[in-house]
């Protein structure tokens, strides 16, 4: 029998493994030691058993690991393998290709809206010592006011960066639709792999 799901659902189920192999490493790393209290050549456990050895754990954990690796090896594949609805130069962009574009992106806006916001700002410098003798009224002795406005505006046209972030907001929201609708109508095999329905 094959165990065709959506790709949404096989993620999910490689994310369920890999929290439960997280689980059964940790339960391992507990039960490395067993910890007794030693009288008179006496030894009496101070904890309670362990419910399972270190090597039913590590059995379960190779055949987890085992099955996370074919997961992602079949995720990557159906992700390399379809096509999104969402164009570049005119061509549709594989499911991986705008996974890593929404990425991309998602990295991007904050630097473009941040840039969208610059300003023109100034300040007063003086670029006489801290500790040079001043008279009354702020001016160095000898009658030399060195003090300047200083201005620093953006190089680029603010306004455009402002716009760019609006556009791959929308951008960011088409592409996750695309990655969506891809996910939950596409279909993978999973025949082979112990697989837990969700």
């Amino acid at each position: 029998m094959k165990d065709n799901i959506t790709l949404a659902e096989a993620f999910l189920i490689l994310k369920n493994k890999e929290n439960e192999l997280d689980e059964i490493l940790t339960a391992r790393f507990a039960c490395l030691q067993n910890t007794y209290k030693k009288v008179n050549g006496q030894k009496e456990l101070m904890h309670e058993p362990h419910e399972i050895s270190v090597n039913e754990l590590t059995s379960k954990s190779e055949i987890l690991m085992k099955e996370i690796r074919k997961l992602r090896l079949i995720v990557a594949k159906a992700n390399l393998e379809t096509l999104v609805e969402f164009t570049i130069d005119g061509e549709k962009i594989s499911l991986q290709e705008a996974i890593y574009l929404v990425k991309q992106y998602r990295n991007e806006l904050p630097r473009l809206k941040q840039m969208g916001e610059m300003r023109i700002h100034s300040e007063i410098v003086d670029p006489t010592p801290r500790y040079t003798p001043r008279v009354p009224g702020g001016i160095v002795s000898g009658g030399i006011d060195r003090s300047y406005e200083q201005v620093m505006e953006p190089s680029f046209d603010t306004k455009e960066y402002r716009k760019k972030a609006e556009k791959m907001e929308v951008l960011i929201t088409k592409l996750e639709v695309a990655i969506n609708q891809a996910n939950y109508s596409i279909f993978v095999d999973l025949d082979g792999i112990g697989v837990k329905q969700i």
